[in-house]
């Protein structure tokens, strides 16, 4: 098949996207006011990354125009943050090492705005197992770390070339039965260490065990732009944003830190599977539901956030033409929304049933 023949295929699949979804809509979920509907265009680009989607690591995300996935496990020294760029090329690569160390794991790993890749590990030597977060130059070469000591990183992000901040758990502090307050997000200054921590342990009702980074029911997902830091944690269903316009470096200034309980009535068990945030300062999720009915059945859509100040509960937006209900045994149609990967700009990186394609659509209001 020609490569023409091919675009023309996957352009088809992403026009089946949307005439599938729309045969099978389901009934939005109750709102508190009646919001202006949101809808997304058609596919006006789709991209294939075999090399990234049919390898294993941490789950990969579309960030600041790359999709990113490290690689879970590698020999120190070797290569382990590929960039792909959106037209499915390997752009450049990360090597996050550490010295004295055998093997790294890589935890999770971003890009930022001018392309400064940033790698959250463990190493492990002779000796000790150290964890850490490092920052490459442009050339994709390690140049600075920052050890974290018990504090074991999850999610990481950065705007800025010289800070990052890091979403984790305190491995020695975080016991069954012991009430602890330490911060679970971190802003780090390379050159400099923790300037600043915020959410309390305390505060936030995780479970001690399970997987606390990826989608699921215990996911956490960061995101950093220029005026704020925003978390979404699947397993509390939290929306976290921090105003780091107004952020101080002391731990106790939390006039710029606003939490919201996001209302769950219409997705009982459900869990956030993509999280992304566009340059205008939109939030978008989509979300899984096993409706565990006879049927096995289960929902799938894209939501947007919606949040007020002085509110303590957040509100999902159904996005028209994406949510769908289908038995989970029975196959889902070609195109059908599957999950959210990222943002590129204004527009949003998804993914559609039965299809290893990535594609970009437009939001229209």
């Amino acid at each position: 098949m020609s490569l023409l023949a091919t675009f023309n295929s996957r352009a088809f699949v992403g026009v089946l996207f949307f005439a599938s979804v729309a045969r099978c809509q389901v009934a939005p979920p109750p709102a508190v006011e009646e919001p202006p509907a949101v809808t997304i265009s058609e596919p006006f680009h789709v991209q294939w990354y075999p090399q990234i989607l049919q390898s294993r690591g941490p789950v990969p995300v579309w960030m600041n125009g790359y999709l990113i996935r490290p690689q879970s496990q590698t020999v120190s020294g070797e290569s382990n943050i590929p960039l792909y760029d959106a037209k499915g090329n390997l752009e450049r690569q990360g090597r996050i090492t550490h010295p004295g160390a055998a093997k790294i794991i890589l935890l999770d790993a971003a890009v930022t705005p001018n392309g400064i890749i940033l790698g959250a590990a463990t190493a492990y030597t002779d000796e000790t197992t150290v964890s850490f977060v490092a920052k490459t130059d442009r050339d994709g070469e390690e140049v600075e770390t920052v050890e974290l000591g018990d504090f074991w990183p999850m999610r990481i992000c950065g705007w800025k070339e010289n800070e990052v901040w890091v979403y984790g758990r305190d491995l020695r502090e975080d016991e069954p039965g012991k009430e602890v307050a330490y911060p679970l997000l971190r802003r780090y200054v390379f050159g400099q260490g923790l300037v600043r921590g915020v959410l309390p342990r305390n505060s936030v009702a995780l479970q001690q065990g399970g997987s606390p980074a990826g989608p699921g029911s215990h996911g956490t997902y960061l995101d950093c732009k220029e005026d704020r830091v925003r978390l979404y944690i699947t397993q509390t269903n939290e929306y976290v944003e921090i105003d780091t316009d107004r952020a101080g470096d002391s731990a106790d200034h939390v006039a710029d830190v606003r939490r919201w309980k996001m209302d769950m009535t219409a997705f009982p068990d459900g869990a956030v599977t993509g999280f992304a945030v566009t340059d205008d300062s939109r939030v978008f999720a989509s979300i899984y539901l096993d409706v565990a009915d006879s049927q096995q059945t289960v929902r799938r859509g894209l939501y947007e956030i919606r949040t007020r100040t002085g509110d303590v509960t957040g509100h999902w937006l159904q996005v028209k033409g994406t949510e769908s209900s289908r038995p989970l045994q029975g196959s889902a149609q070609p195109g059908t929304f599957w999950k959210l990967w990222g943002a590129d700009g204004k527009t949003l990186v998804v993914n559609m049933a039965k299809s290893g394609d990535l594609a970009w659509v437009k939001i229209v209001n």
